[in-house]
């Protein structure tokens, strides 16, 4: 079974505004993250809200992710949907996706810190917490996330899956 073809412009019209928005949901994030976030640490809803500190954006890898994220995934889903002969993977993509970044950000923090390991200190990057640990090796895997450009691609690949999702939805209309 081969999946259609994705080019024509009518496809890629429907697909711009969808990346639009989610890039705004992206920035809109960063800015409530700010506005939200950061007044409630040390209360009890610092639990409930998750501790995102990218509203700076202060590198360019912060506008550079969410492009990169959404296209990623939306191109790659296609591909995989004919490599592999299966509609199936539409809806189990997202959890293909968030185990295929959990992993591979765990794999990044190990290569990063790598030198450190090289010279006899010991890493230990904590999932899902470190539990009062601190310094000495001990890496805080969910802080490192939230605090990462990482943490962008993720939420703009998972748009990206939905767009995909919305695109093949209304594929009769295009």
């Amino acid at each position: 079974m081969k999946h259609k073809e994705s080019n024509s412009k009518n496809e890629w019209l429907f697909v711009l505004p969808f990346f639009i928005i989610s890039y705004m949901i992206v920035y809109a994030l960063s800015l409530l993250s700010r506005v939200l976030v950061e007044p409630l640490q040390g209360t009890a809803l610092e639990f409930i809200i998750p501790l995102m500190k990218w509203a700076e954006w202060v590198s360019p890898m912060y506008f550079l992710m969410p492009i990169v994220g959404f296209f990623f995934v939306f191109l790659s889903i296609e591909w995989a949907i004919d490599f592999f002969d299966s509609s199936v993977l539409l809806k189990s993509f997202p959890i293909v996706f968030i185990i295929f970044c959990i992993v591979s950000f765990w794999v990044s923090l190990l290569f990063f810190n790598l030198p450190n390991a090289l010279a006899g200190y010991p890493i230990n990057v904590c999932f899902p917490s470190c539990f009062g640990h601190s310094g000495n090796g001990f890496i805080d895997y969910w802080h490192e996330l939230k605090n990462s450009a990482f943490w962008l691609f993720f939420l703009s690949g998972l748009m990206g899956w939905v767009s995909f999702s919305l695109k093949e939805k209304f594929a009769g209309i295009l």
